[in-house]
């Protein structure tokens, strides 16, 4: 909270009391240029999942490093982007997607076992069908 304010970052927090043994957490971080949301849930045993990144469902584990993409829905989107990670020698261990809708847009969570290289991340930007590339470390 302390460094936030020094930020200048506003936060609100609320709590909602249920009987579910689960705990459902909801952030949404606004900015001058618009708003994101991202949802998740919290098991009995302490174990998290990512469940609703903006308006996309998925079921995603925050871990380590992950690169975020938001792509066309089309046909080897997949392919091109695991080829391009390889081909750096960067490993996938896990990967999730969610869609808007069939042949909308989609979006791809991928946990990677290191940091990917700003040059590997334009080459992933370039693909034809990619509209955002994003490296986040948790």
């Amino acid at each position: 909270m302390h460094i936030a304010e020094e930020r200048g970052i506003k936060i609100t927090l609320s709590y909602t009391q249920t009987k579910r043994t689960n705990a459902d957490i909801r952030t949404i971080v606004s900015a001058s240029n618009g708003e994101q949301t991202a949802s998740g849930m919290v098991f009995a045993n302490g174990e998290g999942r990512i469940t609703e990144i903006g308006s996309f469902s998925i079921e995603a584990v925050p871990a380590g490093f992950m690169l975020l993409t938001k792509n066309q829905d089309v046909p080897g989107v997949i392919g091109k982007l695991g080829t391009l990670l390889g081909e750096a020698s960067v490993n996938i261990s896990r990967f999730y997607l969610g869609r808007e809708a069939k042949g909308g847009e989609a979006l791809a969570v991928i946990e990677v076992d290191s940091a990917i290289d700003e040059k590997v991340l334009d080459d992933l930007r370039n693909i034809e069908a990619v509209n955002v590339a994003r490296q986040v470390k948790l």
